[in-house]
Formats: structure tokens, sequence, C-alpha cells
């Protein structure tokens, strides 16, 4: 795994990060679907987790696609004041390859595994289904479901921090896995402190925002205005380092 590639697996990799959300459909008016409060709660408690809690975790990411499945294994140490280091673990190509990602940025609002908590709400159904558990910790299980009521995708919550544990996204079908990231090992600290930053994740990608897409188009910047499967474009972010959106 080349540092380029864990450029692109840090955002999936972190509580509080991630892909943009799952198949995120156009939103239907509220009033087609009713979302369970406890779901909206647990939601809520798990995008504000990062910036409470400070843990160090094993964390295995695995994606399924047409060309097979590929999967990634991560050490990731959480300071809640400063950010997140992410090493990768048992690879050859790469051994000892590292990233920092800063605290999140906030201006989307909370957000869960990277995309606005807003928008989640907005797009699917938020169901509540009650305690289970994973790694060995007590946790909640939240399903995301989609106007079909389609599976789009499942979260287990911490109990005791509210940290998100596990994610599974899932295809249009509703039933074929597409994405798993899950914590195999977790350790919550009292306080962390990373005395030695790494590098930035390469490029130093930074949030251009909404505001500003239609004077970028005006410069030639390719930024479509509709996406592939009615997904719903929240955000622009520029590679600092390429100069690329």
């Amino acid at each position: 795994m080349s540092l380029s590639r864990l450029a692109v697996l840090v955002g999936t990799a972190l509580i509080g990060f991630g892909l943009p959300l799952p198949a995120a459909a156009t939103p239907a008016p509220s009033g087609q679907r009713e979302d369970s409060p406890s779901a909206v709660t647990w939601l809520a408690r798990a995008a504000a987790a990062p910036d409470l809690v400070s843990f160090h975790g094993t964390q295995i990411i695995t994606s399924w696609g047409p060309q097979g499945s590929s999967s990634a294994m991560l050490d990731v140490v959480h300071a809640a004041s400063q950010g997140t280091e992410i090493s990768v673990l048992g690879s050859s190509a790469s051994p000892g390859a590292k990233a920092f990602v800063q605290r999140a940025n906030h201006a989307v609002g909370p957000t869960i595994d990277g995309g606005p908590l807003a928008l989640l709400q907005a797009t699917y159904q938020l169901v509540y289904k009650c305690c289970t558990d994973t790694i060995g910790r007590a946790a909640v299980m939240i399903e995301a479901l989609r106007d079909d009521q389609t599976l789009a995708a499942r979260f287990w919550i911490d109990k005791t921090t509210g940290l998100l544990l596990q994610r599974q996204l899932f295809n249009v079908d509703g039933k074929t896995m597409v994405r798993a990231t899950v914590f195999t090992q977790l350790e919550i600290e009292d306080s962390e402190f990373l005395g030695h930053l790494p590098p930035m994740a390469p490029g130093g990608v930074e949030s251009v925002g909404m505001s500003k897409v239609d004077n970028l188009r005006s410069q030639g910047w390719t930024c479509s205005a509709a996406l592939p499967a009615s997904l719903q474009l929240y955000d622009v972010h520029q590679d600092t380092a390429t100069k690329s959106l």
C-alpha cells in the first residue's frame, strides 16, 4: 500500500470522518418517513464523541466491488484535542506509513463518519435497533433505510462513549455489502497527546465550500451539478498539493 493509497483510506479510518453518505439519494419530503428519536439521538452522540473521547485502536476497512475485495488494517491513535494519527499495519509495500488528520471541521454541522448528520437524516429513515455488542463492548445499532425500505447502512455505537465502533454500507439491493469499517481492538484513554505529529494526509486536502462552486466552474474546474445514482453534492474539497478538486 502506497502513501497515496493511505490518503484515500484516511477518510474512512476515523470516527467522525469518512466517505460521503452511503448511496445518498435525493432527500424525499420529510412527511414520507419518520425517524426514530432514539436513532437520531445516538447518531448525534456519535458525531460529538470524537471531540470528547481519546482512544487507541486497531481498525480494519474492507471494500467489495467488481474486481473483488480489498482490505487494510490501521493503527488509529486519536487525541480529542488534536486529531488522529493513522498508521498502516501489515503492509510490506509501505511499512510504517503514517498520516495525520486534524480535528473535524464542523462548518457543515455535526458529521457522522464524514457526512453531515442533517443530510443523513434528510435522506434516510433512521431506525433504532436497540442493544447489541461488538468487540466486547455494549452497543446500540442504528439502521438507515431507503425510501423502498432496503437497507443502506448499519452503525454500531458504543453505549459508554458514543464512539462509532462499526459501520456497514450496502448496495441498492439492501443485501450486498460494499464496505465495512470495524474496530477489532479499542482502548479508551483518559487523555491522549500526540507529542510528535506526523505529516498531514498527502496533499493537505481542505474544504472549498459550496459558495465557491459557481466561481470554480467559471474558471474551468469540472464540478458536475448532477451526480450519478441521485447522489447529492454537499461540499467540495481541494488537494492543495496538486491543486485538484
